[in-house]
């Protein structure tokens, strides 16, 4: 999905760089403050005709196949280091997004080392967050929440002021988020999500997350308990690989 937003942004593959990860599927977090000072070094001496400028940084909270999930704490802070660095004149800044479309749902837990372990705490450091509520929560499909720190962030990035579309004059403008979408129309993924949060509380969807949790690891015992099946490698709260 990466690769394909740095197409939409007109970036060239190679612009992309990938971070190796610990044999757990987390990012190796001594590996990005690594590749980022490479990249300062590079520029700083000219060693590539391109200047390359590192602007942007992915973590991951519940990967599709492992079910890891990145230290979001410390990735910002190797983020925050690298501004920290750059000249006064130069001002530079590494935007931290948390895809968390299939593990962000873990926000809910009321159960302190699921909510340890899946980093869900440490979101609040990061500029934004998405998590699909359809995948773990199970609500209507298509369900998809986009998350931003920064007040008025996607005002700025998205709105085009079309004024036959959007008048800041009529009665509850302030309440029209389409001209901070990058699509402009959207579904109302938003009613299905408040919808679920209203009738069953907070503590109620927890109680979804962590019956998943108990699910698995009943799975992961049973799996353990039968000499036909081996596990590839160790679960994650949400996700178990075994042949």
């Amino acid at each position: 999905s990466f690769s394909k937003s740095a197409r939409v942004l007109g970036l060239r593959e190679d612009d992309l760089v990938i971070i190796p990860t610990h044999p757990d599927g987390r990012m190796n977090v001594h590996e990005l403050s690594k590749r980022i000072e490479e990249i300062e070094l590079e520029s700083a001496s000219h060693m590539d005709a391109r200047i390359r400028v590192p602007f942007f940084v992915a973590c991951t909270a519940g990967s599709t196949v492992r079910g890891s999930f990145d230290e979001i704490e410390e990735i910002v802070k190797v983020c925050r280091r690298y501004e920290a660095r750059a000249k006064s004149s130069e001002a530079r800044s590494i935007w931290v997004h948390v895809d968390g479309a299939w593990g962000g749902s873990a926000m809910f837990s009321s159960r302190r080392h699921i909510r340890d372990i899946t980093h869900m705490d440490e979101i609040r450091h990061a500029d934004s967050f998405t998590f699909n509520p359809h995948k773990m929560l199970g609500a209507p499909q298509q369900t998809t929440a986009f998350i931003v720190r920064h007040r008025h962030a996607l005002k700025r990035a998205n709105s085009a002021g079309a004024k036959y579309l959007f008048d800041p004059r009529k009665n509850g403008a302030e309440y029209d988020l389409g001209d901070l979408s990058y699509t402009c129309g959207r579904r109302t993924d938003a009613v299905k999500l408040w919808a679920m949060w209203k009738y069953y509380g907070k503590s109620g969807l927890g109680e979804r997350v962590d019956q998943k949790v108990d699910e698995l690891q009943l799975f992961v015992d049973e799996l353990r308990g039968r000499p036909s099946f081996a596990l590839a490698c160790a679960p994650w709260p949400f996700n178990v690989n075994f042949f």
